[in-house]
């Protein structure tokens, strides 16, 4: 014998009129209205009754609430992906405030280091106000000036020492070529003192044999030099004399 339950009338028509009205934020009142639909479309089929209107009714809450829930999701992806996107663009502001503030304090360091102090207070106090996030501060101004100046002290002592190494060796060079001078000075002069005292042409080969010089070819330029100089004379078959 079917169960005699009576129901408000058309129940179901209202509950789908409110959810259609609230149906984006409604999630769990699409859930009480598709129970509140299933148990009364029980008890119509247990009263012997059609159960087709609420079995409409459970396809359009269940289609509001799969709506609902995506929707849901759907701007809870957006809100992620909106907070990544401010962060990686806070990240990146905050990242060229920090190169430019490691550009503005080597130039703090720099002028600090050639005693500008008031240019290095100045551009200090300029930026501390434009940036009051990323400040200079004291004891980090101090670390990286006490640092900045070992390098450089180290600098110019290598500086020192490769200069010392290039004046010594310059130092050399012109001692070597004063010695070099010096010598060939004095061949020049035996040279001229053998023609002298000989009183007679002769040729270079002859005049590095006597003298002992040993280097025929340096001896053939030297007379040549003082043949230019007109120290010496010389012939057309290249004897040279005094």
């Amino acid at each position: 014998m079917p169960l005699n339950v009576s129901f408000i009338p058309y129940i179901h028509l209202v509950f789908c009129f409110v959810s259609i009205i609230l149906y984006l934020r409604m999630k769990y009142f699409y859930i009480f209205a598709i129970f509140f639909s299933f148990f009364t479309g029980m008890d119509d089929l247990l009263a012997g009754k059609g159960i087709s209107d609420e079995v409409v009714m459970i396809l359009i809450f269940s289609y509001l609430l799969k709506r609902n829930i995506q929707k849901n999701k759907d701007k809870s992806q957006q809100d992620t992906n909106s907070g990544f996107f401010n962060l990686k663009k806070s990240d990146s502001k905050a990242d060229e405030l920090k190169q430019e503030k490691e550009v503005q304090l080597k130039k703090i360091i720099k002028l600090l280091y050639d005693n500008k102090k008031e240019k290095a207070d100045t551009l200090i106090a300029n930026w501390n106000e434009e940036n009051p996030d990323y400040k200079f501060t004291d004891n980090h101004i101090d670390r990286r000036f006490k640092k900045y100046s070992e390098i450089m002290k180290l600098r110019e002592e290598k500086a020192k020492e490769r200069q010392r190494v290039r004046d010594e060796k310059e130092a050399k060079a012109n001692a070597h070529k004063a010695k070099l001078a010096k010598a060939k000075k004095a061949r020049k002069e035996k040279i001229y003192n053998l023609l002298e005292l000989d009183g007679v042409k002769l040729p270079a080969s002859d005049i590095d044999f006597k003298l002992k010089f040993k280097n025929v070819e340096r001896t053939k330029v030297e007379c040549e030099e003082m043949y230019k100089m007109g120290r010496i004379g010389r012939t057309g078959n290249f004897r040279y004399f005094v």
